[in-house]
């Protein structure tokens, strides 16, 4: 069992803003996620550093308990419950994670909706605002890696040099979704490790699953623009005008 000094260093230290909320008698009151509770005593897991740590109080010490869903909670059920073909309620479903500060989650529904319908107005405008720019077909992050037309000594670029920068582009593109994907799932693996109740483990559970598919398939799509743009660059080589030398593109790892 924890020491009353203890304790009050962990309620100090840790105060997360959706929790379980324990009110003593001499009205201190601790924050966290409900472990465990008997006849005698309830255990809370509080974040202290970056860590997850629990923290024991005697029942007789307690004045009142409120239980409160966490915003884990309440995006799981959320998500659990929106139509995945609907990309209104989609968007919906990204706003109010926008609103409760989770542009990940926030990004990842609005992309959704935008593979179900392109040209979504309101899907349009909210993955702009979450900073995301269009590259061909794909929406990427601002901050992903855009390779720079090369002039032409015509004023214009010629087919073969088209095709090259669009192949770039799909390869940044798929790069930045692999990214944002291993993003996601460390952060899921993470909820994973922390969560105490049965449901708190399957909910993460579930979005590791989901993640791996998709992780999956963007690294196929990534070696898939990978191939189209090695190809193009054997066709340039070939030509008898061409001088430019194929560079090396990154090869995508699968997590293990």
């Amino acid at each position: 069992m924890k020491t009353p000094a203890a304790c009050a260093i962990l309620a100090f230290l840790a105060l997360p803003a959706f929790a379980d909320r324990i009110t003593l008698k001499d009205g201190r009151a601790y924050e966290g996620k409900l472990v465990r509770e008997s006849a005698t005593e309830i255990t809370l897991a509080v974040v202290v550093l970056g860590k997850t740590v629990e923290m024991t109080v005697p029942l007789d010490q307690v004045e009142k308990f409120e239980r409160t869903s966490s915003l884990l909670d309440q995006y799981e059920a959320k998500a659990s419950r929106v139509d995945r073909k609907d990309p209104d309620a989609l968007v919906a479903l990204a706003a109010w994670c926008r609103g409760q500060k989770l542009p990940g989650q926030a990004a990842q529904h609005v992309l959704e909706a935008l593979t179900l319908k392109p040209d979504h107005e309101p899907a349009v405008k909210m993955i702009q605002e979450l900073g995301y720019v269009r590259e061909g077909k794909t929406w990427v992050p601002k901050t992903a890696p855009r390779k720079t037309p090369e002039p032409s000594t015509a004023g214009t670029a010629s087919p073969a040099q088209a095709g090259l920068d669009e192949a770039r582009r799909g390869v940044a593109a798929s790069e930045a979704g692999l990214k944002k994907i291993e993003s996601d799932l460390t952060a899921a693996e993470k909820r994973l490790a922390a969560a105490a109740r049965p449901e708190d483990v399957q909910a993460a559970q579930k979005e590791i699953d989901r993640l791996v598919v998709a992780l999956d398939q963007a690294i196929k799509d990534c070696e898939s623009h990978l191939q189209a743009l090695e190809k193009l660059y054997r066709s340039q080589s070939a030509g008898p005008t061409s001088t430019s030398k194929p560079e090396q593109a990154p090869t995508p790892q699968a997590r293990p």
